[in-house]
């Protein structure tokens, strides 16, 4: 009953932000996916904001993995034809990278920044402490918990 009521104007409200009848039904889909995960037999008591709220952040989602999706392009295509992955290599690749993405969401604003400026931008220890106003120790316990959430999704 619940998606008879509501699939009209939350479609149109996906398609709306997005231009797209596919991904605005895709969206859609997931949105119900999402709450016959989550609510089971409970009652909702505001069905439209709930829903709202759930398709806001699959349009997160969405928008967060095209952003992924076209730097990783970007990239490949500045690089020699034979020195770009091959069509395989670049879906695995761009999983990979949503996979760290997700994971690095998970981490705590000061884990993640510091993880970010001694893997991503080069820092040194000593440069990202200053940084970051933080102890060289420090530094060295939020790279440990990053990688382990990274590379392992384990919470420290």
């Amino acid at each position: 009953m619940l998606y008879i009521h509501n699939q009209q104007w939350l479609r149109s409200w996906l398609y709306k932000q997005l231009g797209c009848n596919h991904l605005a039904a895709d969206l859609l889909h997931d949105t119900f996916e999402r709450l016959l995960k989550r609510v089971k037999n409970d009652v909702i008591e505001d069905s439209d904001a709930y829903l709202k709220t759930v398709a806001r952040h699959l349009l997160t989602d969405h928008w967060r993995k095209k952003n992924i999706e076209t730097a990783y392009q970007q990239c490949v295509s500045e690089l020699e034809p034979d020195l770009a992955p091959s069509a395989e290599e670049q879906v695995e690749h761009l999983e990979l990278l949503i996979q760290v993405d997700n994971r690095l969401r998970q981490l705590k604003t000061d884990v993640r920044q510091t993880f970010i400026a001694v893997q991503l931008e080069g820092l040194n220890y000593a440069d990202t402490a200053n940084r970051l106003a933080i102890s060289i120790s420090t530094v060295k316990r939020h790279l440990k918990q990053a990688m382990l959430c990274c590379c392992f999704n384990l919470s420290v």
